[in-house]
């Protein structure tokens, strides 16, 4: 009996080292797999474009910023903030600290159908199929219409093909808002805000591409808080994963900011991760920046690429947007970029 008991006790020990072992094991994948950093703090730095100059087409504030880094060079497209001239802005230079006063372009071919109805809300990004940039965007008709144009040559701004329709509107009473294109191995998928409460998604085949896109079906809500505007959607570098970024103003707040949802598929499910990925509370301005935000609105990640996937680095994240405080509410929207700190693991 007493060698039986100690093989049975031999047996249980080992039984429970493999429960114990099994379990740390599938712990540990949960925290590198099903779990995420989220970043203490954003660290904000000087504004990188400001509302132009007095008389200029954009003096009155500069909104939704879209950027990419092409040879060297910064590519920034922008809405201007003004009914009359309106639409959409165009400057370049090799660093950011230099696009504030580099030369500034209205890109006047973006209309609509009325001559009233200008282009708002870009996107930009490299269509590599193709071999051609294209900047997505939208026009007042129809309560928000999505639009595109083309060009081969993004250091040319007036190479911009004019406004075609994307998708033709079958819903003209529900506004449509912040539309955006990202692309697998295999679809592209169009993402927009249906009547500013939820995320709704279309797809069409990469070589079908910029036709085909079929019925709209919801791909997230992040209720009880609605959205405001700006729905962004990124693949992470070197993952099987995408990250969608949306805006929100909370009920009472008066602060725009910006939540994270996560998927390993452009499809979903998309699982939300935090509602205040981004807000002012969380900025921290250096002594030689003065503080030219208190919103965290309409933002852009700053890609490590520019074409149809477009990826980014969730490690060091810099997030491109727009911004203003009360004291400036009155100069109009202005640009800066926010870099992501995150605590150390201990």
């Amino acid at each position: 009996m007493g060698s039986l008991d100690l093989g049975r006790d031999s047996i249980m020990s080992r039984l429970w080292y493999l429960s114990v072992s099994v379990l740390i094991a599938v712990l540990c994948g949960c925290v590198w797999a099903g779990e995420m950093q989220i970043p203490s703090r954003w660290i904000a730095g000087p504004v990188i474009l400001s509302p132009g100059k007095k008389g200029s087409f954009d003096d009155k504030g500069v909104k939704d910023p879209t950027i990419v880094n092409y040879h060297g060079k910064w590519y920034l497209l922008y809405t201007i903030s003004r009914k009359d001239p309106g639409g959409i802005g165009y400057v370049c230079a090799k660093s950011l600290e230099s696009l504030n006063t580099a030369p500034r372009f209205q890109l006047k071919q973006f209309n609509g159908l009325s001559s009233e109805s200008k282009g708002g809300a870009p996107q930009v990004f490299y269509f590599e199929p193709q071999k051609l940039w294209y900047l997505i965007y939208q026009t007042k008709d129809f309560n928000r219409q999505p639009v595109y144009s083309t060009t081969a040559t993004i250091d040319k701004p007036e190479s911009w093909s004019k406004t075609r329709n994307l998708i033709e509107r079958e819903e003209p009473d529900v506004k449509w808002i912040d539309f955006w294109i990202i692309c697998d191995e295999t679809k592209a998928y169009f993402f927009y805000s249906r009547g500013r409460k939820d995320v709704y998604v279309r797809w069409t085949r990469i070589e079908d591409f910029p036709k085909g896109f079929g019925p709209g079906q919801l791909a997230f809500s992040p209720m009880p808080r609605p959205l405001t505007e700006a729905v962004h959607v990124y693949k992470v570098k070197d993952k099987e994963e995408y990250h969608m970024f949306y805006e929100t103003c909370p009920a009472g707040a008066k602060k725009r900011r910006y939540g994270l949802a996560r998927a390993s598929n452009l499809l979903g499910p998309w699982k939300r991760v935090a509602d205040d990925y981004v807000s002012g509370e969380k900025l921290l301005f250096a002594d030689d920046v003065p503080r030219w935000t208190e919103h965290v609105s309409h933002g852009e990640m700053i890609r490590s690429g520019y074409n149809q996937r477009l990826e980014y680095d969730a490690a060091e994240s810099r997030f491109l947007i727009q911004g203003v405080t009360p004291t400036t509410k009155k100069q109009g929207w202005r640009f800066g970029v926010l870099k992501a700190v995150f605590e150390s693991s201990k």
